[in-house]
């Protein structure tokens, strides 16, 4: 523990109020950093990577008669190497990231697990911050796009432009953190009968590995240390840093380590002894339930391909689960940067009236591939602005493969794709009579108002994929995109916190991804979008205030003859 943080006394008598918090240790915390108050009002919640960090707005009040008013603060609370680790890297970060102050030492719990640091909210009590979360959902697309465009992208480039050219970059290691880990373990005494195979972490991405196969652990080092709520030990393991700096990371969970076998793994170097074990999951049978748990069809993930037949005519798109372990074996040639490691939508706080933002919960930064957080902030987007949309106007999860390529079409093929003509088609196709699937559009203003929503989403992805170029190896070469951007989306079907649509919209976008990846010159796409010059959808159809269109039954997506400029292009950026 640094010399100047301290620790918490639990016999301060601070009242905890407004949002609910169950956890004794945020309780604990926010006692020890407003021991002098008398109350902590807990106003939002914002980010927050694992289930035990927390990140807060909290409102103090002070022992006074009348209570004398203070700005509020933000907290970040999580484990203690989690802290340290945040606290550092402020210290680096500071002078070229838009990063609240930092207002406390920090506190940690009197077991000395957890910890915590204060903000101050900059202008006190004169702004009103939000998540950019919230931010999308209340504000107009175009507000939104500033946001994202001319504050985001645009203050982070401070950092994303110092860059160096790797060669052969290990892909594997760097985005192993964003799946799940490599398999899960217990602990069994070793049998001279029964046959383990010898594990060290390079060869786990080269090693078919099963449920309940028998190994020996050698040449890992300790991640991490959690304890349960029966007094057993989750231990994450990984692989030793690298001489050379460059990303080192190939996860193993041992579950449920009773406390007398935890003496082993306490040491910060590499584990000298042999860990016997059996594999009770392996990453890819993980992801394979997650996915079958939302599905209400079955689905077999075992296939190569999959056939995705909603509103389509049988397009076969990779099975994604079955292309990962290969993409993780791929060296490509990359650019590093620093990254903030976590630039998802609910890290980013913006102030609503100038619009200016604040980053937090950065214990994550580091050098890395420099896509990462271009490639967090779309995932985000997608599991929760787009899935969102995709829901309430009642299409399927396998719609993404739409978005998808009219991005595709838009920035790399430099075609218009026209979503309001898209959208119109699926209101006209399912506000007949034949087909009662879209109740709320009975009336043209409900469809507007989810479209809306819809085509905000596309353009803040269309944003970050036309800033992302600029950070590619190779200029307009998508394969390296698409390649690490299919490893975040299956990654996100992790977090328990998405619902069985959402997985699946992830799913079916890496799907897509990857079949963009595999062909970045889109020479399937481009049969796809052959059209027959003869062949139109019917006029009566088509709603008479949306342009003439021509439309492709492969592809089920309309597009109107002319072209034209949107705010997005930077060509013609004229958006304010």
């Amino acid at each position: 523990m640094s010399s100047n943080s301290s620790q918490t006394d639990k016999d301060d008598k601070v009242f905890i109020e407004g949002l609910p918090i169950k956890d004794e240790y945020v309780q604990e915390i926010l006692c020890g950093i407003f021991k002098d108050y008398q109350r902590v009002v807990i106003k939002d919640k914002f980010g927050g990577g694992f289930a035990s960090d927390h990140v807060l707005l909290v409102q103090p009040v002070r022992k006074l008669c009348p209570p004398e008013y203070e700005s509020p603060y933000v907290v970040k609370i999580a484990h203690k190497d989690i802290i340290e680790k945040e606290e550092e890297a402020h210290r680096r970060l500071r002078k070229i990231l838009p990063i609240l102050p930092l207002d406390h030492s920090p506190v940690f719990t009197k077991d000395d697990q957890y910890g915590g640091l204060k903000y101050d909210v900059v202008g006190g009590s004169a702004f009103e911050y939000i998540s950019f979360h919230d931010y999308i959902f209340e504000h107009s697309p175009k507000d939104a796009q500033f946001v994202l465009k001319k504050q985001i992208l645009k203050q982070m480039d401070a950092m994303w432009s110092y860059v160096i050219t790797v060669p052969a970059f290990p892909i594997g290691a760097s985005y192993d953190r964003v799946l799940p880990v490599n398999f899960t373990v217990l602990l069994q005494k070793p049998f001279p009968n029964i046959t383990s195979k010898m594990i060290a972490p390079d060869d786990i991405l080269y090693k078919k590995l099963e449920i309940n196969d028998n190994v020996y652990l050698k040449g890992f080092v300790v991640d991490e240390r959690e304890e349960n709520e029966d007094g057993t030990y989750n231990v994450t393991l990984s692989c030793p840093a690298r001489d050379d700096k460059l990303p080192a990371s190939r996860r193993v969970r041992l579950c449920q380590v009773k406390a007398k076998y935890m003496e082993q793994f306490e040491t910060d170097g590499v584990i000298q002894k042999h860990i016997s074990c059996q594999i009770t999951e392996t990453r890819i049978s993980f992801l394979k339930k997650c996915l079958q748990e939302a599905c209400d069809t079955p689905l077999d993930f075992n296939l190569k391909t999959l056939t995705l037949v909603s509103n389509y005519n049988s397009i076969e798109l990779p099975n994604p689960l079955i292309e990962l372990p290969i993409i993780l074996r791929r060296y490509l040639d990359v650019r590093l940067a620093h990254i903030h490691g976590d630039l998802n939508l609910r890290n980013i706080l913006v102030e609503k009236s100038t619009r200016s933002i604040n980053l937090i919960d950065f214990a994550d930064a580091r050098q890395d591939h420099v896509l990462h957080d271009m490639l967090r902030l779309e995932t985000s987007i997608v599991t929760k602005v787009l899935s969102s949309a995709l829901k309430n106007m009642n299409l399927t999860p396998e719609n993404i493969y739409i978005v998808y390529v009219g991005l595709h079409q838009e920035i790399v093929l430099e075609k218009p794709f026209q979503i309001e003509a898209f959208l119109s088609s699926m209101f006209k196709k399912y506000a007949g009579d034949e087909l009662a699937n879209f109740p709320k559009f009975s009336h043209e203003k409900h469809f507007d108002a989810f479209s809306k929503s819809f085509e905000k989403a596309f353009n803040l992805l269309k944003v970050i994929r036309i800033w992302a170029r600029h950070h590619l190896h190779n200029f307009d070469d998508y394969a390296e995109y698409y390649t690490c951007l299919s490893i975040y989306l299956l990654g996100s079907i992790k977090f328990k916190e998405l619902d069985r649509f959402t997985k699946l919209v992830a799913f079916w976008g890496a799907a897509t991804s990857q079949k963009l990846m595999n062909d970045p010159q889109a020479s399937v796409l481009k049969k796809l979008y052959a059209y027959d010059p003869g062949q139109f959808h019917p006029s009566d159809d088509v709603d008479n205030t949306i342009p003439s269109v021509k439309y492709s039954e492969s592809l089920g997506v309309f597009e109107k003859y002319h072209t034209e400029k949107t705010i997005l292009e930077e060509d013609n950026d004229t958006t304010e």
